[in-house]
């Protein structure tokens, strides 16, 4: 006779428009067999707290008013939420961010963190970017009730991200764009030096002009500014994917210390000299049509993700808390 384990669940403080049941209730049903996730008001065997707190829209506008306020005054590089603390009842708690934010140790009260971190000597972290929760085909072989929400506005798989594909992207109309609600400084310089090739056209909240999907917006232009908000080992978001999703030349600024990118098939100003050597590359290439389709053309993932790593993690903690 089969044993069905019931793992109950709770999830906290997770970004807007983002439903993480979504994402960990496939991925936990998918460790074994026998566990099916519910959600109700037991106290939860296992418990998810992101670092990302939704907050309501008019408290988002004053949160943007300060932060570039103090960013004008060279205060701050970036805003991040305190993450919330593991409730006493949960009797597994785990920690994600899918921002520049390093996990916490073990010490303050975590079971387990997932993060873009891929430092080795967090013994209790694993390496999950936030990229990797747009794409469902890592979820197989669970069949979701539908895909996540994301920003482009159309879902982006595995198989179409490895590639190769029919560019023109020489031929669109518009030089190049950049859609982003923080006014990180090295985005606002690589737009102003953008600026003596092309007219730059910034979309967002910091611009106030707003866009239903980034997808309708991308499509007209060859070249995307997509910079992350910080540089750092392993931290890799879904802006570089969009770029390239919506058939532009993605003009990056990361690091991805795990070699996930193809970096044929974009700019990274994290590996030139600065944004003299970047205006000169995009001119260069602007005036090229033949080469700037087949650099459209090229995929932008080198290799492809896995969960192995974050499933095995989360059946030995289960385990360990007397689960499985």
């Amino acid at each position: 006779m089969q044993l069905l384990v019931e793992i109950n669940t709770h999830f906290r403080n997770f970004w807007a428009g983002f439903d993480p049941a979504e994402f960990f209730i496939p991925m936990i049903e998918g460790i074994h067999e026998s566990i099916t996730v519910v959600q109700d008001e037991r106290p939860a065997d296992i418990e998810f707290v992101s670092t990302v707190i939704p907050w309501p829209s008019r408290a988002r506008r004053l949160a943007r008013k300060v932060h570039r306020n103090l960013h004008a005054r060279g205060i701050v590089k970036s805003a991040v939420a305190r993450p919330a603390q593991p409730s006493a009842s949960a009797r597994a708690s785990v920690w994600f961010t899918g921002e520049n934010i390093r996990p916490p140790a073990l010490t303050d009260g975590w079971d387990l963190t997932l993060s873009f971190d891929p430092d080795s000597t967090l013994s209790s972290n694993v390496y999950m970017p936030q990229w990797w929760m747009l794409l469902p085909e890592l979820l197989q072989p669970v069949v979701r009730t539908h895909s996540p929400e994301n920003r482009l506005g159309r879902e982006l798989t595995i198989s179409e991200l490895s590639s190769a594909r029919v560019s023109n992207v020489a031929g669109r109309p518009g030089f190049a764009c950049a859609i982003f609600n923080n006014p990180e400084p090295k985005r606002l310089a690589a737009v102003a030096a953008l600026q003596t090739l092309g007219q730059v056209d910034v979309f967002g909240a910091y611009s106030g002009r707003t866009i239903p999907t980034k997808d309708e917006v991308l499509r007209n232009y060859r070249f995307c500014i997509c910079f992350e908000n910080d540089v750092h080992p392993g931290y890799v978001t879904e802006k570089v994917f969009d770029a390239w999703g919506g058939g532009c030349i993605p003009i990056w600024n990361g690091w991805d210390s795990q070699s996930y990118l193809n970096a044929a098939a974009m700019i990274n100003l994290a590996q030139l000299t600065g944004l003299d050597e970047l205006v000169a590359i995009v001119r260069e290439l602007d005036a090229d049509s033949q080469r700037m389709n087949q650099l459209g053309g090229l995929p932008i993932l080198a290799r492809e993700p896995s969960l192995a790593g974050v499933r095995q993690s989360l059946g030995a903690l289960l385990q360990d808390k007397g689960v499985l």
